[in-house]
């Protein structure tokens, strides 16, 4: 995933190593009030953070639904070094909005084919339109993990302890 914010009009994101690619496209999502709005790519710290705490929910509960809204913030608060205030938790609902509206393409080629999987890590989200500041947002309340994404984990992830994600 890109370390960085590459900007609002970056819509496609591509890495390569040896003979692996991988390619993540920003996605969009339906808001509330019936109209699709543009979502950037899910990039830094944030998101990988994110990404571990899905996924440790998701093999301690044995569900690929995952509550978020209480649990994120929970999470989020239970950091050190980022500060649980309001900003913060909406940064993290920004970049699970990002991550779970994102489509990720994995290709492999080799002797003159190529393996392309095209997947989703979020199958589905519940979105709610909320005010920060006066200002309008979208925050997540619900997710659902893809089948083959949490099937993966099942086999062969481990929970992560938080406080040494969190010294990370």
């Amino acid at each position: 995933l890109p370390f960085r914010d590459p900007g609002p009009d970056v819509r496609i994101w591509e890495r390569e190593q040896g003979n692996i690619s991988l390619l993540l496209e920003a996605g969009r999502t339906k808001d509330p009030y019936g109209h699709y709005v543009e979502v950037g790519l899910p990039f830094g710290p944030a998101v990988r953070l994110i990404l571990c705490h899905i996924n440790t929910e998701a093999l301690r509960t044995g569900s690929p639904a995952i509550e978020v809204k209480d649990s994120l913030t929970a999470f989020v608060q239970r950091l050190q070094g980022f500060a649980p205030n309001g900003r913060e938790v909406r940064k993290f609902k920004d970049q699970l909005i990002r991550l779970s509206a994102s489509t990720m393409r994995l290709a492999t080629s080799r002797g003159g084919h190529t393996l392309q999987t095209n997947t989703h890590i979020v199958r589905a989200f519940t979105l709610w339109a909320e005010r920060f500041e006066g200002e309008q947002f979208l925050t997540p309340q619900q997710i659902s993990l893809g089948t083959e994404y949490f099937e993966s984990l099942q086999e062969h992830a481990v929970p992560l302890d938080e406080r040494a994600v969190s010294a990370l």
